[in-house]
């Protein structure tokens, strides 16, 4: 993920390049966006992509800018997207056609006769304004995003800590400037039923077996958030020792989801 997307018109592509350089230099990680129009859908799709995987979307504002769809385009979807929006004055404009989103925040100004480096302080600080909020908001609109292409399998769901800690988030949302998508609604509610379902539901005995264990865990009828828990809890050998699922007469691998063995999950 990334710090900031920044947007630009083609003509202001130079002055996007020494901004971001400026705040790749301070510790930021910056998409810079300032190509022409995107020729095929995958393009299309790698520029959205990347624009939800970013906790800051800034704008630098230009004639250009105002005059370019493109421009205009992305800025409608990151407000779609309740993303947060940063206005960078480069050069005046009139900017009355543009998403309303981008008059809520405090412009910054980059024009001649303002000090580059001063505002630049006063960007980086802009963005580090509520940031783990801002972060978390970017983090379930990346898990949802890849919840929603892979036909919502609930293998892509939340569980334990992520699924607490974005109800969390959820609750704390209603005195945030940026709130949910329905998405994200959606994504975090499938994952509580299927929580709660998991909680209802016994799976039939079996053991979790990793390499760096001297005996396998033994599990009979546990339900599937009592061993999700478990696997948590030990996730250093869920990720890093290869562990298995041992069933009466033979081995299966062990699936990253930990739900009801199903192939297709």
């Amino acid at each position: 993920m990334y710090d900031a997307f920044l947007i630009s018109a083609p003509a202001d592509k130079a002055f996007a390049r020494r901004l971001s350089a400026a705040l790749t230099a301070t510790g930021h990680s910056v998409w810079v966006e300032g190509s022409d129009t995107p020729q095929t859908n995958e393009a299309w799709i790698d520029l959205y992509s990347a624009l939800e995987a970013s906790d800051n979307v800034l704008v630098l504002l230009s004639p250009e800018a105002v005059g370019s769809p493109v421009v205009r385009e992305q800025i409608d979807y990151a407000a779609r997207h309740h993303k947060r929006l940063i206005p960078l004055v480069y050069r005046d404009a009139n900017t009355a056609p543009l998403n309303r989103a981008i008059h809520q925040q405090p412009w910054i100004f980059f024009r001649d006769g303002d000090d580059f480096a001063t505002m630049i302080d006063r960007l980086a600080s802009a963005m580090r304004a509520e940031e783990d909020f801002v972060r978390a908001h970017t983090d379930l609109l990346v898990r949802s995003r890849d919840w929603e292409r892979n036909g919502r399998k609930p293998r892509y769901l939340l569980r334990g800590g992520d699924l607490r800690g974005a109800e969390a988030w959820q609750a704390q949302s209603a005195a945030h400037e940026w709130k949910p998508i329905e998405r994200q609604t959606e994504f975090i509610h499938a994952s509580r039923r299927a929580h709660d379902a998991g909680q209802r539901r016994p799976l039939p005995q079996f053991a979790l077996l990793a390499d760096d264990m001297a005996e396998p865990v033994e599990f009979a009828g546990h339900t599937l958030v009592e061993i999700d828990d478990f696997v948590e809890r030990v996730g250093h050998f869920a990720r890093h020792s290869g562990p298995i699922f041992r069933q009466p007469g033979g081995e299966i691998p062990f699936l990253k989801c930990h739900q009801r063995g199903e192939e297709d999950l």
